[in-house]
């Protein structure tokens, strides 16, 4: 089994990868809530092979729940994809992150962990770790509290974005034309996740795209 797939659906869809199989071990994949163990895995294997078709929407694709917003614009003319992702917790803090998908943020996006709240589970974790029964499960998942300092709590929250990022990307790979990937602008407001996602998917499948 594939622990979270849309992890590692994510990592395919930024790297461009467009022919694969998975051989995955029947039971207790180690996971920390990130795409690191696939990652470190097709790393070393990596090599450039053509060019992709790149997809852009004719009008922006948007999906408002409350006053939070998820929307893709079509392509300005750079060919790429651009990124605004916003995560806010009300204990920890807010962070804002913006750029440009690249190779230059690989390590980062593919090794980005989510935020684990309960402290129930992290002691089940550490525990399973100790009885190897869960070889990653002490460092799963993000964890901070308003006792961390701003810095610590920013580096976090940062990860989370990128996080936030990854899931988007392997939902996108499940309506990405083979042979393709989307260009554009992703805006993602706090509190939208993989049930918004799924909701956006299929207006990603409905929509009219052009080749950029």
């Amino acid at each position: 089994m594939l622990p979270i797939t849309e992890h590692f659906l994510g990592m395919v869809y930024a790297l461009g990868l467009d022919a694969f199989v998975i051989h995955a071990a029947p039971f207790r994949l180690p996971h920390d809530g990130s795409a690191r163990r696939y990652w470190n895995g097709v790393k070393p294997a990596l090599k450039d092979s053509g060019e992709m078709t790149l997809w852009t929407p004719m009008h922006p694709i948007c999906l408002s729940c409350g006053d939070k917003v998820l929307r893709l614009d079509p392509d300005d003319g750079s060919y790429e994809f651009a990124f605004n992702i916003t995560v806010s917790y009300p204990d920890l803090g807010t962070h804002t992150l913006e750029g440009i998908v690249s190779e230059t943020m690989w390590d980062e996006l593919f090794t980005a962990r989510s935020l684990w709240r309960s402290g129930f589970h992290q002691n089940v974790a550490s525990m399973l770790r100790a009885l190897h029964l869960w070889p990653h499960g002490k460092e799963m998942c993000v964890r901070m509290t308003m006792r961390d300092s701003v810095a610590v709590r920013q580096a976090a929250l940062r990860e989370l974005c990128y996080h936030r990022l990854v899931d988007f990307f392997g939902a996108l790979m499940t309506a990405c034309p083979q042979g393709g990937r989307f260009v554009g602008k992703l805006t993602s407001d706090p509190g939208i996740g993989h049930a918004a996602d799924n909701l956006f998917l299929e207006r990603v499948r409905r929509a009219m795209w052009a080749v950029a």
